[in-house]
């Protein structure tokens, strides 16, 4: 027989859905919606430094597949897929800040003069424009700089989707960044 506490734990757990991890080497999770309802199979995100330090460049790989199958997905509908990045703040002083969405078109570029890149590579390891039908590991880079940079809880979101509004992938990730700001 369970006591009450254990029993009102076992239905709180059964009713409220925990955050689906992606498997990574950080604290990962799908989103905005869950894993199933989204297009893009992720299988594994790599971030390295993990966690991100100032004034280093970081990295990051989200690996993974679209299926052969999926309707209504075509090369040219791929093309102009987008990638939204939002990260939010939470300050040693109190303050929260959130920056974004920013969206750029999901394709091979540099994101801003001199910070950071977005690469397509396609599953036979030869960097594309753009994601197609198959395996794809997206891969960015970038740096956070410590004079710019004020300490805090810091939560970063992406969202790619097809112009369609459907869900390629979506994904967070929080943690603590040191700077040296105000």
């Amino acid at each position: 027989m369970y006591c009450n506490g254990v029993l009102a734990l076992l239905v709180y757990t059964a009713l409220v859905k925990a955050p689906q991890c992606v498997p990574s080497d950080g604290n990962v999770t799908f989103g905005p919606l869950p894993k199933d309802d989204q297009l893009f199979r992720t299988y594994y995100v790599d971030i390295a430094p993990y966690p991100i330090t100032a004034d280093r460049t970081f990295f990051a790989k989200v690996q993974g597949y679209l299926q052969h199958n999926l309707p209504n997905v075509t090369d040219a509908i791929l093309a102009d897929a987008t990638l939204s990045a939002t990260m939010s703040a939470s300050f040693e002083n109190g303050r929260e800040h959130t920056w974004g969405p920013g969206t750029v078109p999901l394709r091979t570029q540099m994101i801003a003069q001199d910070f950071g890149y977005l690469a397509i590579r396609n599953e036979t390891g030869h960097y594309v424009d753009h994601l197609s039908l198959g395996y794809h590991d997206i891969l960015v880079d970038g740096a956070f700089f410590y004079e710019f940079l004020f300490s805090g809880n810091y939560t970063f979101a992406f969202d790619a989707r097809l112009s369609d509004g459907r869900c390629l992938f979506g994904f967070e990730f929080t943690q603590w960044l040191d700077g040296g700001a105000g």
